[in-house]
């Protein structure tokens, strides 16, 4: 390479990277201020690593949304951090999806798909509520569209992954490992508690983040010997829980001529357990219905968008109906068999079935209070101030529904519940359409089906990066028949 050739292909890389390197380390011997620090050196890695290409910033992204965590506790190792500095680690996600999305938007297949543009159009509608709902900090909003609709993004850069690639396993096998690689703590933290990467994280934060307040009541207000909840470096057990089932799954879908066969074991048994320590049984119960979808989706009988939407309505009363029984007969009958095991009282429990059980009555009454709009994404203990939400709606029904309908109205749940039927309709017709990649298809198509379930148990938790992205490669129609089949 010549003297010209490298000022013009990588000078601009080296400037941005000694800049952004200069200014980090000012910031670093500042007190309270190493967060910021955190967010420029990273920038130099994303350059340094990505290159600014799709590929390399799709497979950071995957690392950082599971790394970010770890770092933001990290931080507090140092001591006291300001409170926007903290902020600053918790965008990194944000700056690489949005970089992904935009390297993505020329490769992206499918724009004109029904699926997508009803998603857009839910996204549109959440947007405009939240923004226009009355007496809302200006922070609560954008927190709001940072954790609620951001996540959507990852549907576009589904569209630029096509599913017959090498990227596609790349992308698969990388999501697998950054969860495998989450259980060593996770099961240190299971046997022998808390560390300091959590205590002073709780302690520094308690006041403005709501799993660090948990955390610091469990430690220091109303601790329960044996009751701590295990989460790796994630924000709760719940989050942590979401990525091991997602990584589960992938698992179980990619060919062995992607992930060797002695991989995918070593894998699974690690993942499986992580996902027991955890205690998480939303994420367990997605995974779990997700392999009864792809068993019944091989019948043709069921591969409709109805009979799926149906298979939802059913787990809907499923969950009010064996709640009630679990509430009632089970769970009182297990109680004394609980007492000396933390595991146990996790998954023998009743922790917050009377909300589930009472989620049809739930939804009527929240159809009546919001029939056509909601009071936005922002009116959310987990989003706002607590008296800002306290009184607007049943945000502790634990159901996608009742929340969908108190944040935005019964149009928002018509809305939704259209773009579900037609991503499910698109999917099937890109699996029936597939001359190669069927299985895996198959699996995604079971894996959306899974997650949904888990909307009746956790409300909208499931919407992640990982469910969007994964549904925009379901429905993405290149499946080039030319292309050597890479995932059976």
């Amino acid at each position: 390479m010549s003297v010209a050739e490298f000022a013009t292909t990588r000078s601009p890389f080296l400037l941005y990277s000694l800049l952004l390197s200069l200014v980090a380390g000012l910031l670093a011997v500042q007190p309270g201020y190493l967060g910021l620090s955190v967010l420029l050196t990273f920038g130099v890695a994303v350059i340094a690593i990505t290159r600014l290409t799709f590929e390399g910033s799709l497979l950071t992204l995957v690392w950082v949304l599971s790394f970010v965590h770890l770092l933001k506790r990290a931080i507090f190792l140092f001591g006291d951090q300001d409170q926007y500095a903290y902020y600053a680690v918790l965008i990194l996600p944000t700056i690489v999806l949005t970089m992904t999305v935009i390297l993505g938007l020329r490769r992206a297949r499918g724009w004109s798909l029904p699926s997508g543009r009803a998603m857009f159009l839910f996204a549109g509608w959440s947007l405009v509520l939240t923004l226009v709902a009355p007496a809302i900090p200006v922070e609560a909003r954008l927190a709001a569209i940072h954790e609620r609709l951001l996540p959507m993004a990852g549907f576009i850069v589904g569209l630029a992954i096509p599913i017959d690639s090498r990227l596609f396993g790349s992308f698969c096998k990388t999501i697998i490992w950054s969860a495998v690689v989450t259980v060593p703590y996770g099961l240190f933290q299971f046997f022998f508690g808390y560390t300091a990467l959590e205590r002073n994280w709780a302690v520094a934060t308690g006041d403005y983040s709501v799993g660090a307040s948990h955390i610091s009541d469990s430690l220091y207000v109303a601790p329960v010997i044996g009751d701590a909840r295990t989460f790796s470096y994630f924000a709760d057990s719940l989050t942590w829980g979401f990525l091991l089932s997602v990584a589960i799954v992938l698992v179980v879908c990619l060919d062995s001529r992607i992930l060797s066969r002695g991989a995918k074991i070593f894998a699974l048994s690690i993942l499986l357990l992580g996902a027991v320590a955890a205690g998480a049984r939303t994420p367990l119960i997605g995974v779990i219905a997700s392999v009864l979808a792809f068993h019944l989706l091989r019948w043709k009988a069921w591969r409709r968008p109805i009979a799926m939407l149906v298979g939802l309505a059913l787990a809907f009363g499923l969950v009010v109906w064996a709640g009630s029984i679990l509430y009632t007969r089970v769970f009182p009958a297990l109680a004394s068999t609980t007492e000396q095991s933390s595991l146990t009282r996790r998954y023998l429990t009743v922790g917050t079935v009377e909300a589930r059980i009472g989620a049809w009555d739930g939804l009527q009454d929240a159809l009546a209070a919001h029939p056509v709009v909601g009071v936005g994404l922002a009116h959310s203990d987990y989003i706002s101030q607590p008296e800002f939400s306290s009184e607007l709606g049943n945000f502790d029904s634990h159901n996608v529904a009742v929340d969908i309908v108190v944040t935005l109205g019964g149009v928002g749940l018509l809305v939704f519940v259209i773009f579900i039927f037609l991503l499910l309709r698109d999917g099937i017709r890109a699996y029936e359409a597939s001359k190669h990649n069927r299985r895996t298809r198959l699996w995604l198509l079971a894996f959306v089906f899974g997650m949904l379930t888990t909307g009746f148990l956790n409300g909208p938790t499931f919407m992640t990066v990982y469910f969007f992205t994964l549904s925009g490669i379901l429905v993405n129609p290149r499946d080039d028949s030319n292309v050597r089949d890479l995932t059976a």
